[in-house]
Parts: structure tokens; C-alpha cells; sequence
């Protein structure tokens, strides 16, 4: 088991490791769903597929001079990506994912605000199925 995931771009121009905060992780697991009442009263329900997703903490440096590792600015642009991206997890599967969530909380956890400054983004991540 690896103490960090890799997020890359599917075209490879951008591939980067992140730590992530264990305790702040979670696997969920779930399928599209839509209910609602038809005009009788009766339920109508309707299944998609199901799917894997992640809830993680990702955990990096404002600035990083070692180029295997992500910063604060790779997680912006991986984020900012339009196309799908390609994870590899703690247990090293990889699997093509999006982001979940229209938007990231990034957020100090050092007092300083460049150089060895830390930051964590809450993400959810969906397998692209």
C-alpha cells in the first residue's frame, strides 16, 4: 500500500503523486437513482449504473521542486482539466476518474503562505464508467 495517490492527465503531460490524509478518506459506493410519483400515486424509479468514488484530503505544498510530487498549482490545473483523469490508488489501481464536486476548498494548515506552506483541497473523485 502506497502512502500517496497519483493523478495524471490522461495525455500524460501532467502526472504528479500527492499524499493524502488517511483519516480524512472515504470509499463510497453508489448508483444513479431518480424516484418520483406519477400522476396515479405510484412510484416510479429509475437505475442507472453504479460506481466507485473518493473522498480525499490531499494534502500538498504551496511550491514543490521535486517535479514527482504535486503542489498546490498541479492540483489547480489537474482540477481546472476538462477531460477525465487517470488515478492510481493507495493499493496501485488505476482507474479513470472526475472530479465530483464544481468546486475545491483549498485551505492553509502552516501559518505561512508560500515556500514550505502546506495545503489541503477536500476532493471526491467518481470512477468514469
Amino acid at each position: 500500500m502506497n502512502d500517496y495517490i497519483i493523478l495524471k492527465k490522461k495525455d500524460l503531460t501532467l502526472e504528479r503523486r500527492f499524499k493524502t490524509l488517511y483519516m480524512n478518506a472515504s470509499w463510497m459506493r453508489g448508483r444513479a437513482q431518480n424516484r418520483q410519483r406519477t400522476v396515479t400515486g405510484k412510484l416510479d424509479v429509475q437505475e442507472g449504473s453504479g460506481g466507485e468514488r473518493w473522498s480525499f484530503a490531499i494534502r500538498c505544498p504551496y511550491d514543490h521542486s521535486d517535479t514527482t510530487w504535486g503542489d498546490i498549482l498541479d492540483l489547480k490545473e489537474l482540477a481546472d482539466e476538462k477531460d477525465s483523469l487517470m488515478m492510481v490508488d493507495h493499493f496501485g489501481d488505476q482507474r479513470e476518474i472526475v472530479i465530483v464536486s464544481g468546486q475545491m476548498e483549498y485551505r492553509p494548515i502552516t501559518p505561512k503562505v508560500d515556500g514550505d506552506a502546506l495545503w489541503v483541497a477536500q476532493v471526491v473523485f467518481e470512477e468514469v464508467t
